[in-house]
């Protein structure tokens, strides 16, 4: 026995597959980065090299927009560790509400701080890649100036720490990523 498909059936797959596709498409997410700086004391460690790091504009217009304070989740967190006298300093605190497309078609979304340094080039520069599969994924790229010691025999100029990571996440869990000198707490919610 042949196996025969109604045209009527196929035109049914079709559809059901096409509005499935854009149900995927169409899941929106609040992101939100908190970057901290850890104050270890003096240390011997050198974390200040960027790693290939490149300063030019490549990051594409991309279908996100920035949230209000009033809507970040982790304006709590970065009050309790502001009382922590220095030993963790939150540097830079955003937060956006995008689309998570699916894994072959990545959004990536500039993140610029406004805080500058002595220069003028932003203290927190780079991107967040989010998508969408069977999980969440993230790709974190960025790059932390923080300003150099005047202190005698050092360099003056800006120290530089870049933080990549890429994670699967889990929404409306707190995902912490670390680094040495700087680290990310992110959240995404639906």
């Amino acid at each position: 026995m042949a196996f025969r498909l109604h045209p009527l059936g196929l035109v049914g797959f079709l559809v059901l597959a096409w509005f499935g596709q854009g149900a995927a498409l169409a899941a929106s997410y609040n992101v939100e980065l908190l970057l901290l700086r850890w104050d270890q004391g003096a240390s011997r460690e050198n974390w200040s090299a960027n790693n290939g790091w490149d300063t030019r504009t490549r990051l594409p217009e991309a279908d996100w927009r920035p949230l209000p304070e009033s809507a970040w989740a982790l304006g709590s967190v970065a009050s309790a560790l502001d009382q922590t006298r220095g030993r963790v300093t939150p540097i830079f605190h955003t937060a956006w509400r995008q689309q998570a497309p699916n894994r072959s078609n990545p959004l990536e979304v500039p993140v610029r701080s406004e805080q500058t340094t002595a220069d003028g080039r932003p203290r927190v520069e780079g991107s967040v890649v989010t998508t969408a599969g069977r999980f969440l994924h993230l790709e974190l790229d960025l790059l932390v100036r923080e300003p150099g010691s005047a202190a005698a025999g050092s360099d003056p100029g800006p120290r530089l720490y870049r933080i990549r990571a890429q994670r699967k996440m889990s929404r409306n869990q707190l995902h912490y990523i670390d680094h040495p000198k700087v680290g990310a707490l992110i959240r995404i919610q639906r």
